[in-house]
Protein backbone atom coordinates (compact mmCIF):
# COMPACT_ATOMS: atom_id res chain seq x y z
CA UNK A 1 0.00 0.00 0.00
CA UNK A 2 0.89 3.46 -0.86
CA UNK A 3 1.50 5.87 1.71
CA UNK A 4 0.09 9.67 1.46
CA UNK A 5 3.36 10.91 -0.66
CA UNK A 6 1.77 9.16 -3.74
CA UNK A 7 -2.24 10.74 -2.59
CA UNK A 8 -3.64 8.18 -0.13
CA UNK A 9 -3.70 4.59 0.05
CA UNK A 10 -3.88 2.99 -3.13
CA UNK A 11 -3.79 -0.97 -2.89
CA UNK A 12 -4.67 -1.92 -6.36
CA UNK A 13 -1.64 0.23 -7.93
CA UNK A 14 1.79 1.29 -7.48
CA UNK A 15 2.84 4.92 -6.68
CA UNK A 16 3.87 6.00 -10.00
CA UNK A 17 0.39 5.70 -10.95
CA UNK A 18 -1.77 9.34 -11.52
CA UNK A 19 -4.63 9.57 -8.90
CA UNK A 20 -7.56 10.16 -10.47
CA UNK A 21 -7.78 13.92 -8.81
CA UNK A 22 -4.68 14.22 -10.94
CA UNK A 23 -6.54 12.41 -14.04
CA UNK A 24 -9.38 15.20 -13.38
CA UNK A 25 -7.30 17.94 -13.31
CA UNK A 26 -5.41 17.37 -16.56
CA UNK A 27 -8.75 16.18 -18.62
CA UNK A 28 -10.36 19.89 -17.29
CA UNK A 29 -6.73 21.41 -18.23
CA UNK A 30 -6.89 20.01 -21.55
CA UNK A 31 -10.81 20.91 -21.59
CA UNK A 32 -10.39 24.76 -21.13
CA UNK A 33 -7.31 25.19 -23.88
CA UNK A 34 -9.48 23.39 -26.19
CA UNK A 35 -12.48 25.24 -26.27
CA UNK A 36 -9.90 28.71 -27.05
CA UNK A 37 -8.43 26.79 -29.53
CA UNK A 38 -12.02 25.28 -31.03
CA UNK A 39 -13.52 28.77 -31.18
CA UNK A 40 -10.65 30.41 -33.22
CA UNK A 41 -9.92 27.51 -35.32
CA UNK A 42 -13.89 27.55 -36.48
CA UNK A 43 -13.89 31.32 -37.34
CA UNK A 44 -10.35 31.43 -39.21
CA UNK A 45 -12.24 27.67 -41.63
CA UNK A 46 -15.30 29.02 -41.12
CA UNK A 47 -15.06 32.52 -41.56
CA UNK A 48 -18.81 34.18 -41.25
CA UNK A 49 -20.64 31.13 -40.85
CA UNK A 50 -18.94 30.72 -37.83
CA UNK A 51 -21.27 32.94 -35.82
CA UNK A 52 -21.09 32.66 -32.17
CA UNK A 53 -24.50 30.34 -31.62
CA UNK A 54 -22.69 28.00 -34.09
CA UNK A 55 -19.29 28.08 -32.71
CA UNK A 56 -19.79 27.69 -29.10
CA UNK A 57 -22.84 25.08 -30.26
CA UNK A 58 -20.16 23.37 -31.90
CA UNK A 59 -17.21 23.39 -29.70
CA UNK A 60 -19.47 22.71 -26.28
CA UNK A 61 -21.08 19.82 -28.00
CA UNK A 62 -17.47 18.38 -29.54
CA UNK A 63 -15.34 19.02 -25.95
CA UNK A 64 -18.67 18.26 -24.35
CA UNK A 65 -18.29 14.61 -25.89
CA UNK A 66 -14.41 14.91 -25.76
CA UNK A 67 -14.00 15.13 -21.81
CA UNK A 68 -15.61 11.89 -21.13
CA UNK A 69 -13.82 10.25 -24.24
CA UNK A 70 -10.69 11.47 -22.82
CA UNK A 71 -11.12 10.27 -19.32
CA UNK A 72 -11.85 6.64 -20.06
CA UNK A 73 -9.03 6.74 -22.67
CA UNK A 74 -6.65 8.09 -20.08
CA UNK A 75 -8.18 5.46 -16.87
CA UNK A 76 -7.78 2.76 -19.21
CA UNK A 77 -4.00 3.51 -20.73
CA UNK A 78 -3.55 3.92 -16.80
CA UNK A 79 -4.40 0.39 -15.97
CA UNK A 80 -1.47 -0.86 -18.66
CA UNK A 81 1.21 0.72 -16.61
CA UNK A 82 2.42 -1.83 -14.58
CA UNK A 83 2.44 -1.25 -10.72
CA UNK A 84 5.00 1.35 -9.48
CA UNK A 85 5.60 2.17 -13.20
CA UNK A 86 5.60 5.46 -15.17
CA UNK A 87 4.17 5.84 -18.60
CA UNK A 88 6.67 5.76 -21.27
CA UNK A 89 6.93 8.72 -23.64
CA UNK A 90 5.54 6.19 -26.44
CA UNK A 91 3.07 5.25 -24.27
CA UNK A 92 1.63 9.07 -24.12
CA UNK A 93 1.99 9.09 -28.06
CA UNK A 94 -0.10 6.06 -28.22
CA UNK A 95 -2.69 7.15 -26.27
CA UNK A 96 -2.53 10.51 -27.39
CA UNK A 97 -3.00 9.13 -31.18
CA UNK A 98 -6.23 6.58 -29.74
CA UNK A 99 -7.91 9.37 -28.26
CA UNK A 100 -6.95 11.94 -31.48
CA UNK A 101 -8.75 9.62 -34.19
CA UNK A 102 -11.73 8.56 -32.49
CA UNK A 103 -11.94 12.60 -31.59
CA UNK A 104 -11.10 13.14 -35.43
CA UNK A 105 -14.43 10.86 -36.42
CA UNK A 106 -16.58 12.69 -33.89
CA UNK A 107 -15.08 16.17 -35.41
CA UNK A 108 -16.14 15.54 -39.33
CA UNK A 109 -19.41 14.39 -38.27
CA UNK A 110 -20.55 17.04 -35.99
CA UNK A 111 -19.42 19.80 -38.92
CA UNK A 112 -21.51 18.14 -41.33
CA UNK A 113 -24.16 18.38 -38.82
CA UNK A 114 -23.98 22.19 -38.10
CA UNK A 115 -22.16 23.45 -40.66
CA UNK A 116 -24.15 21.73 -43.60
CA UNK A 117 -22.46 21.68 -47.32
CA UNK A 118 -20.38 24.01 -46.48
CA UNK A 119 -18.78 21.67 -44.41
CA UNK A 120 -16.83 19.82 -47.69
CA UNK A 121 -14.10 17.29 -46.91
CA UNK A 122 -11.23 20.28 -48.02
CA UNK A 123 -12.74 22.42 -44.53
CA UNK A 124 -13.61 20.30 -42.62
CA UNK A 125 -10.51 18.06 -42.93
CA UNK A 126 -8.34 21.10 -42.68
CA UNK A 127 -9.97 22.75 -39.46
CA UNK A 128 -10.00 18.91 -37.78
CA UNK A 129 -6.73 18.31 -38.80
CA UNK A 130 -5.12 21.20 -37.72
CA UNK A 131 -7.24 21.21 -34.30
CA UNK A 132 -5.98 17.50 -33.58
CA UNK A 133 -2.33 18.68 -34.43
CA UNK A 134 -2.60 21.19 -31.92
CA UNK A 135 -4.48 18.86 -29.81
CA UNK A 136 -1.71 15.64 -29.90
CA UNK A 137 0.86 18.55 -29.00
CA UNK A 138 -0.85 20.09 -26.26
CA UNK A 139 -2.10 16.54 -25.24
CA UNK A 140 1.53 15.54 -25.11
CA UNK A 141 2.74 18.24 -23.15
CA UNK A 142 0.16 17.95 -20.44
CA UNK A 143 0.62 14.05 -20.35
CA UNK A 144 4.02 14.83 -19.50
CA UNK A 145 3.94 17.18 -17.09
CA UNK A 146 1.47 15.55 -15.26
CA UNK A 147 3.69 12.41 -15.32
CA UNK A 148 6.50 14.68 -13.93
CA UNK A 149 4.44 15.84 -11.45
CA UNK A 150 3.86 11.67 -10.22
CA UNK A 151 6.83 10.72 -10.23
CA UNK A 152 7.48 14.11 -7.95
CA UNK A 153 4.66 12.92 -5.93
CA UNK A 154 6.12 9.39 -5.70
CA UNK A 155 9.56 10.09 -4.34
CA UNK A 156 9.91 10.54 -0.40
CA UNK A 157 10.35 14.07 0.46
CA UNK A 158 14.57 14.54 0.90
CA UNK A 159 14.40 17.63 2.74
CA UNK A 160 16.29 16.66 5.11
CA UNK A 161 19.52 16.39 3.59
CA UNK A 162 19.47 20.23 2.25
CA UNK A 163 18.39 21.54 5.53
CA UNK A 164 21.08 19.39 7.80
CA UNK A 165 23.60 21.62 8.90
CA UNK A 166 27.51 20.59 7.92
CA UNK A 167 29.13 18.57 11.51
CA UNK A 168 30.74 21.52 13.77
CA UNK A 169 34.86 21.56 13.75
CA UNK A 170 36.56 19.52 16.62
CA UNK A 171 38.29 21.50 19.04
CA UNK A 172 41.44 21.72 19.37
CA UNK A 173 43.32 21.26 22.46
Amino acid sequence: MCSNVCGGPRQERGCGMQTRRQSRLEVSIDFGLSLLVNLGVQMLFYGRLATWGRSSAFAVLVLGLALPRRYITRRGFNKLVPPGGQQSRWHSWLEVGVDTVVGIVVAFLLQWLFYGPAATWGKAGGLTMCLYAITMVRRYILRRIFEAWGKRQAQPWRTSRLLRHPPAPEPTA
